[in-house]
C-alpha cells in the first residue's frame, strides 16, 4: 500500500511519542527529533511502500534510544496478562455456544475487536483493554465474510499461516486457533524477532504467554510484516506450503492487499486510519473487518 500524505504526519506522530516517552535528557530528545525529521525528509515520497517507511523509522529510533524497546516490553507484557486473565471468561460463554459458526463466528470477532490494541496509529488511542462477552456480542462486523472463513476451515486438513500482530490481541487470537486446529487443521504462526516492531507480539512473548503450545509450529521474522525480500528460507517455503493465511491487523493488511501470494487470505482487523479504511470499504473505520480474499483454490 502506497502512503497517502496523512500517513506522513501519523508516522511522525508515533515516532516522537516514542522519543518523548523516554527518560533520557531533553537534549537528547530533541536532537534525536531532528534527526528523525531529517531521515523523513530524505526517505518520505508518495511512491514508496507504507510499511517499509515505517519500518525504516522505527528502526532508526531504537537504533538511537534503545529505551524505546523497554518501553514496549512493558506494554506487551501488561497486555498479555490481561489478555490471559480474560480468556478464561470467553472460554465459559464458550460453552453455551452450541453451534459450530455461532462458536467460530464469536470467536472472528473477538480476535477483531482485540485489535485495537495497537500504539502504531497517530490517532488512535490505544490503551490496555478488558474484553469481555458483552463487547463482543455488541460488535458488529463490518464486512463480514465469517461464513466463507468457516466453510474453508471446516473441511479440515489445512495448513494454515496466521500472521500475528500487537501483544494481548495475538492472545486473545488463541481461542480462534483452538477452535481452527480441532477442526483438523494445522497452524503456524509468524511472530517478531527480538526486539520485535512498536508492540507487535515477538517470539520471547509467545512463549511466555503459552502462544506457542496452541501453535503447530513457529516462524520467527524481522520487519513490520513479512516483507518477502527479507524473509529467510524457512519463512518463505512456509508461505510456499500454505493453503491459507490469516492476517491480522493493518501492517499485514497494508502490505498484502496489494501483493498477492497465490494463497487465499483472510484479513481480520479494525481499520484506525482513514488511508486503510478508504483501501479497505467506505465507511470501514473503526469497524472490525473480516475480509475474504480468494487468490488461490482450497
Amino acid at each position: 500500500m502506497k502512503p497517502k500524505p496523512e500517513c506522513l504526519r501519523c508516522i511522525l506522530s508515533v515516532r516522537l511519542r516514542e522519543i518523548e516517552g523516554t527518560s533520557v535528557s531533553d537534549e537528547l530528545k530533541v536532537q534525536v527529533a531532528k534527526e528523525l525529521l531529517k531521515l523523513l525528509i530524505e526517505e518520505f515520497s508518495l511512491g514508496r511502500e507504507l510499511t517499509q517507511l515505517a519500518m525504516i523509522t522505527f528502526k532508526f529510533v531504537i537504533s538511537r534510544l534503545p529505551e524505546v524497546v523497554a518501553y514496549y516490553e512493558k506494554i506487551r507484557s501488561m497486555s498479555n496478562l490481561q489478555a490471559l486473565h480474560d480468556l478464561p471468561v470467553h472460554e465459559v460463554y464458550l460453552a453455551r455456544l452450541v453451534n459450530d459458526y455461532e462458536r467460530f463466528r464469536y470467536l472472528v470477532k473477538l480476535s477483531g475487536i482485540a485489535n485495537v490494541i495497537d500504539y502504531g496509529v497517530a490517532e488512535h488511542s490505544a490503551n490496555i483493554v478488558s474484553i469481555d462477552p458483552s463487547k463482543v456480542e455488541n460488535a458488529e462486523i463490518f464486512i463480514d465474510h465469517t461464513h466463507e472463513f468457516f466453510e474453508v476451515v471446516r473441511k479440515g486438513s489445512l495448513n494454515i499461516l496466521w500472521l500475528f500482530d500487537n501483544a494481548g490481541e495475538s492472545i486473545y487470537d488463541m481461542l480462534l486457533i483452538k477452535e481452527i486446529r480441532s477442526m483438523g487443521n494445522s497452524v503456524y504462526g509468524f511472530v517478531k524477532e527480538d526486539p520485535g516492531f512498536q508492540n507487535d507480539i515477538t517470539l520471547r512473548d509467545a512463549i511466555s504467554s503459552g502462544l506457542t503450545s496452541v501453535l503447530s509450529g513457529v516462524i520467527v521474522y524481522h520487519g513490520s510484516t513479512i516483507h518477502i525480500e527479507n524473509l529467510n528460507e524457512e519463512a518463505l517455503k512456509s508461505i510456499e506450503k500454505a493453503d491459507l493465511i490469516v492476517a491480522k491487523g493493518m501492517s499485514h493488511y497494508e502490505y498484502l492487499s496489494e501483493r498477492f501470494l497465490s494463497k487465499p487470505v483472510v484479513f481480520i482487523l479494525v481499520a484506525k486510519c482513514d488511508p486503510v479504511a478508504n483501501s479497505v470499504s467506505a465507511g470501514s473505520r473503526n469497524k472490525v473487518i473480516c475480509l475474504f480474499r480468494k487468490t488461490g483454490e482450497l
